[in-house]
């Protein structure tokens, strides 16, 4: 569906993307994560036709479209500031796209209709956008994306404005309108919470290249370095007397058993779990534990250990 070959942008100074290889299913959700300045937008604007690359290939469904401009390429993309027009109603702003179109003004009206009642918001289609919650704006941000009926879908970092509880609302209706639809999403975020919940498949980026490509689950689990360990999720880094390091996941270590004592600091109290931070011979580790679980006042000193399988080995 979507193949990048030795793909690579500079803006005068060090690589934004450099060298990137990749390969993205038809009907895929795949996120590109990483830090601010990793070069995830960046090549998200080169798949859009945003941005020509110095270097390397970009194909769409067999096509070269690696010089092909935006509107040649059968992509859309989802603005992170939604770019709706504020002077146009719902509508006219989904159907903006649909005016280079050879269609009717019938046809363009029903695919109106029916992209508004897609990402449910068929009885706001006279509302200006100034009279939307955030999310809603940005649903008519997709419905108008998704008009034109494109392969791809891309999304840069669509959730960012949203609170907490309405990014993971209109997380899940992503993932359901995708399922129905059955495009690809390519999906950009520095949210790991985010990536981890949406996607198929997720690349990690550092530095302009893609350092690990996997599932939600094997990312997590095996990750391929010391990065992309820190970088998704909570993790305790134990070097190793042959090198490298154990990557142990907090919930993975066990606490009041096992052969390694430790002293708590302090205990975070996070609803649904706790987490333990223990000074101990390896450095400070954190632990989780159930929300209702009794935790020793801050000084104790306690036992704790893992499982001989419980952790990940990582070499750099």
């Amino acid at each position: 569906m979507i193949c990048l070959s030795g793909v690579a942008k500079s803006f005068g100074g060090p690589a934004a993307v450099d060298g990137v290889d990749l390969e993205i299913g038809e009907g895929e959700i795949f996120c590109l994560l990483g830090p601010s300045g990793c070069g995830k937008t960046t090549l998200l604007r080169l798949i859009g036709g945003f941005e020509a690359p110095d270097a390397g290939r970009i194909e769409l469904d067999g096509k070269d479209v690696t010089q092909a401009p935006p509107w040649a390429r059968p992509v859309n993309t989802v603005f992170q500031s939604y770019a709706l027009f504020p002077h146009l109603d719902v509508a006219r702003n989904v159907r903006f796209g649909l005016e280079t179109l050879d269609m009717t003004d019938a046809e363009r009206d029903a695919r109106v209709a029916e992209m508004l009642a897609l990402v449910k918001l068929g009885d706001f289609a006279k509302r200006k956008p100034s009279q939307l919650s955030g999310g809603q704006r940005q649903r008519v941000a997709i419905a108008r994306a998704l008009a034109r009926h494109p392969r791809v879908l891309l999304l840069d970092e669509p959730l960012s404005a949203l609170d907490r509880k309405l990014r993971e609302e209109t997380r899940l209706e992503l993932v359901e309108l995708q399922a129905r639809l059955g495009i690809a999403f390519v999906f950009v975020t520095h949210d790991q919470d985010e990536a981890m919940a949406i996607s198929d498949r997720v690349g990690v980026m550092e530095k302009g290249k893609i350092v690990q490509i996997a599932t939600p689950t094997e990312l997590y689990e095996r990750p391929a370095s010391k990065f992309v360990a820190e970088f998704v999720g909570r993790v305790n880094l134990i070097a190793r007397p042959e090198g490298g390091w154990l990557a142990l996941r907090p919930e993975k270590l066990t606490l009041f058993q096992g052969p390694h004592k430790g002293r708590v600091r302090e205990c975070q109290y996070l609803g649904e779990r706790r987490l333990v931070f223990l000074d101990t011979s390896f450095g400070t580790l954190t632990a989780s534990a159930a929300g209702d679980a009794p935790i020793p006042a801050n000084g104790t000193e306690i036992a704790f250990g893992w499982a001989e399988n419980a952790g990940s080995v990582i070499a750099r």
